[in-house]
């Protein structure tokens, strides 16, 4: 929401957690999840992922293999999990829901 400070000067202000950072082209499917998620990646090449829980405790890791990926979820308690995908500044994440 638009905040004016001083009549000359307006600033933007932005509260809460992106749904997606850096996105790129990659998608996760389907979101929410029960059993098994997939990550499909336009890039063929091996790039890390992770899913985190809200605490930021990591849940589970791995390498992706081509162009789709499968993530068993089926271990994972019910909630709300951070997918990130790559590493360094080409790190970006999703929300991820797991309903069972």
């Amino acid at each position: 929401f638009p905040v004016t400070i001083c009549p000359s000067y307006s600033y933007d202000i932005y509260v809460g957690v992106p749904q997606t950072q850096n996105a790129g082209n990659w998608t996760v499917f389907p979101n929410p999840t029960n059993d098994v998620l997939y990550i499909k990646s336009p890039l063929a090449r091996t790039q890390s992922w992770a899913l985190y829980d809200l605490s930021g405790r990591c849940m589970d890791q791995g390498l992706t293999q081509g162009v789709t990926t499968a993530i068993a979820t089926a271990s994972q308690p019910s909630g709300m999990y951070i997918l990130c995908l790559g590493e360094g500044a080409q790190r970006s994440w999703k929300k991820i829901l797991i309903q069972h």
